[in-house]
């Protein structure tokens, strides 16, 4: 997404786990990571 000053904004994330995907992880006692904060390029 580019932004007013001329740089790009660029938002990472991931999908959330389905209902059936959450549940194992729940019994392998495993998380998802965090969603990472939104990064800022300069076009070069």
């Amino acid at each position: 997404m580019p932004t007013t000053d001329g740089r790009e904004l660029r938002m990472s994330r991931y999908n959330q786990a389905l209902p059936e995907h959450r549940m194992i992880l729940e019994k392998l006692n495993l998380k998802l990571p965090k969603q990472p904060k939104p990064r800022i390029y300069a076009k070069t």
